[in-house]
C-alpha cells in the first residue's frame, strides 16, 4: 500500500470522515503552526488537495498498543508486577501514580483508570501521540517499580 493516500480514501480506511480528518488537522495546525505528520497539504482549500500518510497512522497505532502490552501483559505486564510481585493494592499504586505524575495529580482519577480503562483496548487510530495516563502509567510505574526494589535491596544485610 502506497504510503499517501486520498482524504476520502484514508477516512473510509479509519472509519470516519473526510471533514473530520480535515477538521483535525486543521486545529493541529492552528495551534502548532504547521500540519501532523500524517497530513499532507499543499495549502488550498479542499480535500482533493490534500493526502494522508496512512503509514503514521498505523505507527502511531502500533506504538499505543505496544505501550498498553507492556503495561497489561499477564506475565510481564508493568500492572501485574507492582500487583502481585510487589503486593501493591490498587489504592497504593493510584497514590503513587498520583505522587509522581506532574500532568495528572489526583489519586481518585488514577483508582478509576485502574479500574476503568487500564485494561480496555486502546483506541484504534491515534492521530498524535499525547500525554495520556496509558503513557503516564507506563513511565511511572516503571520507577515505582525500580524504587520498591531498590528499597528491599537495602534491607537485605550484606555478608
Amino acid at each position: 500500500m502506497s504510503n499517501l493516500i486520498s482524504v476520502e480514501s484514508a477516512a473510509e480506511l479509519l472509519g470516519t470522515s473526510k471533514t473530520s480528518l480535515m477538521v483535525t488537522a486543521c486545529a493541529y495546525k492552528r495551534d502548532k503552526g504547521k500540519y501532523p505528520k500524517w497530513y499532507i497539504s499543499n495549502g488550498a482549500a479542499g480535500a482533493g488537495r490534500s493526502w494522508v500518510n496512512i503509514n503514521v497512522l498505523n505507527d502511531n497505532r502500533q506504538l499505543v498498543r505496544n505501550i498498553w502490552n507492556a503495561c497489561t501483559d499477564s506475565d510481564t505486564g508493568l500492572y501485574w508486577i507492582m500487583s502481585y510481585e510487589l503486593g501493591m493494592s490498587d489504592y497504593e499504586i493510584a497514590k503513587q501514580l498520583a505522587k509522581r505524575s506532574n500532568v495528572f495529580t489526583n489519586t481518585a482519577s488514577w483508582s478509576t483508570f485502574l479500574s476503568n480503562s487500564l485494561f480496555s483496548l486502546p483506541i484504534e487510530v491515534v492521530y498524535i501521540i499525547t500525554k495520556t495516563m496509558l503513557l503516564e502509567f507506563l513511565t511511572i510505574s516503571k520507577r515505582i517499580i525500580t524504587l520498591v526494589i531498590r528499597g528491599r535491596n537495602n534491607l537485605v544485610p550484606s555478608s
